[in-house]
C-alpha cells in the first residue's frame, strides 16, 4: 500500500532507515488527519531509531486496518459511494460530505486586517440551534466531522457548546477554531464538557 503511494507521488523509497521512518510517520499523520480519526499512540513508538522500516510499515498497516475496522459501517458505505461516483466521473455524487462546515455565527469581536471579513458584509447573527439540529439529524449516519465555525468567532454564539454536544451525541467529531480572546475558565470548562474533539 505504501509502496503504491511512493510510486504515485514519484518519490523513491528512502534508503536511510531514519529517513524512511520519518517519512512514514509524516504519511501516517496525513492519513490520520484525512480520515478524521486518531492513530493509537503505540504507533509513535515506531519512530525510534531501533525500529526497522519494514517493521514500521507492517505495524502501521495493522494499526491502520484496525482503525478502518472500527469505523461505523455507514461511514464506510458513504465513502464507497463517494469514491465510486468520483471514479466514474459523475458530476453528482450519491453520498454525503465527509466533513461539513456550519458557520455558527456571523459576529466577531476582532477586526483583523488579513481576514476575509474585512472585504465583505456579514450579518451579526447567530446560527439557529434548531436548524443546526435538523441538519445534524439529516447527516448523522454519514458525515464524520463537523466544523461549527467559519469567519465569525464561534465563542460569541452561546449555543456553541450545545452544538458540539449534539454532534458528539450523534457520533460526529467536532473541531473549533477560535481567536481565544473570549476564552476564560468557564468557557474552557464548557468546551471540555461538551465533548469537543
Amino acid at each position: 500500500m505504501l509502496t503504491q503511494y511512493f510510486s504515485r507521488t514519484s518519490s523513491s523509497f528512502p534508503e536511510d532507515q531514519t529517513s524512511a521512518i520519518l517519512f512514514f510517520y509524516q504519511y501516517k499523520q496525513q492519513i490520520a488527519c484525512h480520515h478524521h480519526f486518531r492513530m493509537p499512540d503505540s504507533l509513535n513508538a515506531a519512530s525510534s531509531a531501533s525500529c526497522s522500516a519494514e517493521g514500521f510499515v507492517m505495524m502501521w498497516h495493522r494499526q491502520f486496518s484496525s482503525c478502518v475496522a472500527s469505523m461505523k459501517a455507514s461511514h464506510i458505505h458513504n465513502r464507497y459511494k463517494l469514491m465510486k461516483g468520483y471514479l466514474l466521473g459523475r458530476s453528482e455524487l450519491n453520498g454525503y460530505p465527509l466533513t461539513l462546515i456550519i458557520e455558527n455565527t456571523g459576529r466577531c469581536n476582532l477586526k483583523c486586517p488579513m481576514c476575509p471579513r474585512e472585504f465583505g458584509e456579514y450579518p451579526a447573527e447567530d446560527f439557529d440551534f434548531d436548524l443546526f439540529k435538523r441538519i445534524i439529524d439529516e447527516i448523522r449516519s454519514e458525515t464524520e466531522l463537523v466544523f461549527p465555525w467559519g469567519l465569525g468567532e464561534p465563542l460569541l454564539n452561546p449555543d456553541l457548546f450545545r452544538m458540539i454536544r449534539y454532534c458528539r451525541d450523534a457520533g460526529i467529531y467536532t473541531v473549533v477554531s477560535t481567536n481565544a480572546t473570549l476564552l476564560n475558565k468557564e468557557r474552557s470548562r464548557q468546551l471540555l464538557e461538551s465533548g469537543l474533539d
